[in-house]
């Protein structure tokens, strides 16, 4: 698809302009940029105090998984930074690409994921019917098994 190889050429994204209207230089609220974004889970391991319009509410927290820890201040209702996801809580994300350290860039906050933590209550990957499958334990502790597989190739 056209976006792919224009990102995979180093491009950020493709403006689009509605084809009946005259080209205009400059901003203009006739054009759209389209731009890919990711979304990924991450465990809340801190949070940060807000400054200014924030103070006494959440302003970031910190979050860690596979592509390290980062923070993630943007994204969050005026009630969320009131009622913060719990330290240990495993949130979603969105971001675009990734930074020269290999973190996510321009991480966003999209929402909670309710009931399921994956910190250090995260179990294992065992194979069921030759595919992964992932067992987790929930807030009560109750033990999870996620009989959709999580991928779709065998192993060897």
């Amino acid at each position: 698809d056209f976006l792919k190889q224009i990102e995979s050429a180093g491009g950020e994204g493709v403006m689009l302009r509605n084809p009946s209207l005259p080209y205009r230089s400059g901003r203009s609220s006739h054009l759209l940029k389209l731009k890919s974004a990711h979304d990924d889970e991450c465990v809340v391991t801190h949070h940060h105090p807000g400054k200014g319009k924030y103070a006494g509410k959440l302003g970031a927290v910190s979050c860690k998984n596979r592509h390290g820890e980062f923070r993630i201040g943007s994204g969050f209702k005026d009630s969320e930074r009131s009622n913060p996801p719990a330290i240990g809580s495993t949130i979603t994300y969105k971001y675009r690409g990734f930074t020269q350290k290999g973190t996510p860039r321009f991480a966003t906050f999209l929402r909670t994921r309710n009931g399921i933590e994956l910190s250090s209550n995260f179990k294992n990957i065992h194979a069921h019917q030759n595919k992964p499958t992932l067992i987790i334990r929930n807030k009560k502790g109750r033990l999870k098994d996620f009989r959709r597989p999580l991928y779709d190739t065998q192993f060897t």
